[in-house]
């Protein structure tokens, strides 16, 4: 696509100033808009050169505010992380001091929520509601535990 008023460079720039986008994302939406690969790829390179993408530093914050939102497990977080087209290295650098017990924590705090007012819970109820949300299956195994006083 060749346009007098536009570069692939300048629509990069555009998109980037709405939302952070992973290489890949930004890599997608240039296509789309029809831009030739050189096109793409030589707008690619200066916005890595310039720091204005930097799938290390996305993927880092990203992870922190999904952690931090405390509405997920790490197999939800994991998907989003995947779905914006991160690759699977970085997503296992910010995993590897992932803290499972917090994980516990907000997923017992959750259900404790969402059926306080119940004085049977079904166990298979539990474990729908937390899996929905991405936890483990050793979170949601304990979490039941926890709830129905098993050991």
């Amino acid at each position: 696509m060749t346009s007098n008023s536009s570069t692939a460079l300048h629509d990069a720039v555009k998109l980037l100033a709405g939302r952070s986008l992973s290489e890949k994302e930004l890599l997608t939406k240039l296509r789309q808009k029809g831009w030739e690969e050189q096109e793409v790829s030589a707008a690619l390179d200066k916005l890595r050169l310039r720091g204005y993408i930097n799938d290390e530093a996305l993927c880092r914050q990203l992870f922190t505010a999904y952690i931090n939102s405390s509405k997920h497990g790490l197999k939800y977080i994991l998907a989003k992380l995947k779905n914006r087209g991160l690759d699977i290295s970085l997503i296992q650098n910010e995993i590897v001091d992932y803290d499972y017990q917090s994980e516990y924590e907000r997923a017992l705090i959750m259900a404790q929520r969402k059926f306080a007012r119940q004085t049977e819970v079904a166990q298979d109820k539990i474990a729908r509601f937390l899996l929905t949300k991405g936890f483990t299956n050793s979170t949601v195994v304990k979490v039941i535990n926890e709830i129905t006083g098993q050991v």
